[in-house]
C-alpha cells in the first residue's frame, strides 16, 4: 500500500503531465486556428463569468467568436478499442466536454494522448461542418467513427485533424 507522501507525489507528477499537455495542444492550436489560447486557470476547474459568457475547458481565449470548447486529456486509462464498446474514460470526457462546451454554446472538442501515443481528436462531424476544409482527391484522411448517443463522432489523430479542419 502507498504512504501518503507518494500519493501526494503521484499526483503531482499527473499534474504536471496534464498542465505539459495543455500548454503544448494551446501552443500548437493557436498557430493551427490563429488566435491565442491559453489554459484555464485551475486545468479547467475554473468557471467564471465574463462579459462573453460562463468559461469552460482546459483552453481558453478571447477572441471573439471562437467556436470551439476544448478539452485535454494526458492519462494512461485508456484505449481506442474502449470506444467500439461504447465505454471507458474517453466518452466519460467525451461527456464533459460537451457539458462544458453546451453551457457556453460552443462546439466541443476533446484531445487525448498518453505515453508513446500522438493526441487524438474526438468531434460531433455534424457540429465540425461549417470548419471543414475541401481536400484534393488524394487527400484521405484515416479516422474512426463511432456513433453515441444519436450523434455520429469521429477520432482522428491531430494531424489528420489540422489538415482538415
Amino acid at each position: 500500500m502507498k504512504t501518503s507522501a507518494e500519493r501526494s507525489r503521484i499526483a503531482r507528477g499527473a499534474k504536471k503531465k496534464g498542465s505539459r499537455a495543455e500548454r503544448n495542444i494551446a501552443k500548437e492550436l493557436s498557430e493551427h486556428f490563429k488566435v491565442e489560447l491559453h489554459r484555464t486557470p485551475a486545468s479547467g476547474g475554473l468557471r467564471w463569468h465574463q462579459m462573453q459568457g460562463l468559461t469552460r475547458g482546459d483552453l481558453v481565449t478571447d477572441s471573439p467568436g471562437f467556436p470551439f470548447c476544448i478539452e485535454v486529456k494526458n492519462r494512461e486509462s485508456w484505449d481506442l478499442r474502449q470506444l467500439l464498446e461504447g465505454n471507458g474514460s474517453i466518452l466519460d470526457w467525451w461527456e464533459q466536454a460537451t457539458d462544458d462546451a453546451t453551457a457556453v454554446n460552443k462546439v466541443p472538442l476533446l484531445l487525448f494522448t498518453k505515453n508513446y501515443h500522438p493526441f487524438y481528436v474526438l468531434f460531433n462531424e455534424m457540429q465540425m461542418k461549417p470548419f471543414k476544409k475541401e481536400l484534393d482527391q488524394n487527400g484521405l484522411i484515416n479516422h474512426l467513427i463511432i456513433f453515441h448517443k444519436g450523434a455520429k463522432l469521429i477520432v482522428m489523430d491531430l494531424k489528420s485533424f489540422k489538415e482538415r479542419y
